[in-house]
């Protein structure tokens, strides 16, 4: 169990251990003993922990599939300001998959996961403002998202900037 410096214990390491188990990266695959890491680490208060058990119960891998404990944990994430549990449940909201199609909403998860440097929010966000769902359409918004999705190393973000770019969207 790893140990801040302060001596008390510290999610991270449940967190990345929980993920290789999950992964089966340097370990044998074992998504069992990933989720108890992952949900050790998510109530230790860090959010990739509680990210990834979100994941995990969205895909229902290693646990019962349950849209409603992914969409928990997700915001939990999001709520411990890890960008990709805001991302990954704005996306899910906007696209409605495992939870009821919520625009407004998705756009509000969208915008804390960009401005929590999180390159797949940006690019979403950007799409939701070029397309107008949940936002006024604003291209001019469109392209500054997917310009920091691009900065942030998000390919599609970059492909959908390039676009605007040549569009002369200023």
């Amino acid at each position: 169990m790893a140990r801040d410096r302060t001596g008390g214990e510290d999610g991270s390491g449940c967190s990345l251990l929980g993920a290789a188990y999950y992964e089966g990266e340097g370990v044998q695959q074992n998504y069992a003993l990933a989720v108890e890491l992952l949900k050790k680490a998510c109530d230790l208060e860090y959010g990739h922990g509680c990210a990834a058990l979100g994941a995990a119960y969205y895909e229902g891998e290693g646990v019962q599939k349950s849209n409603a404990l992914a969409a928990e944990y997700l915001k939990k994430a999001c709520d411990l300001e890890y960008g990709w549990g805001c991302s990954f449940l704005g996306a899910a909201y906007y696209a409605g998959q495992g939870v009821q199609q919520n625009y407004a909403l998705a756009v509000e998860l969208l915008k804390k996961a960009c401005d929590l440097e999180d390159g797949h929010g940006c690019a979403a966000l950007g799409a939701a403002y070029y397309k107008g769902e949940g936002v006024r359409q604003d291209k001019v918004l469109a392209k500054e998202a997917f310009g920091k999705a691009c900065d942030l190393g998000n390919q599609q973000g970059c492909d959908a900037y390039a676009l605007l770019q040549g569009a002369s969207i200023n």
